[in-house]
């Protein structure tokens, strides 16, 4: 699994962490952690991860930033690729 190439970065609130952990639960789910980091200056938690929702990336190539989007209405989570 750790040489799937279909990896993406993202990142998520600590606000959003305390306040509503189910739908980081939810975001976790999706994804295989393979880097954390707490950016205490923007009071985020970078990740890097492995999913299915991920382009693949080539080697050698910059992995890309991806936005998490979440539908409180249908409870569904969308993967937008930062251009």
């Amino acid at each position: 699994m750790l040489n799937d190439r279909r990896c993406g970065k993202f990142e998520i609130a600590v606000e959003v962490i305390n306040d509503v952990p189910e739908v980081v639960y939810a975001i976790m789910a999706q994804t295989i952690i393979i880097r954390a980091e707490a950016m205490l200056a923007s009071d985020v938690i970078d990740y890097t991860a492995i999913s299915e929702h991920f382009e693949e990336v080539p080697a050698g190539s910059e992995v890309p930033s991806y936005d998490v989007i979440y539908d409180a209405e249908t409870e569904t989570i969308t993967w937008v690729k930062q251009e």
